[in-house]
């Protein structure tokens, strides 16, 4: 189980990362909106 979820935490994190690269998007909602 344990490492379940260490390989969905992992997942998502590469997600994220790669999501991140392609637009800001994510910054400016966990930022509230206010960064541009």
């Amino acid at each position: 189980m344990d490492q379940a979820v260490a390989q969905l935490r992992a997942s998502v994190a590469e997600f994220i990362a790669s999501v991140w690269q392609q637009d800001d998007v994510l910054t400016e909602v966990l930022d509230g909106g206010h960064t541009r």
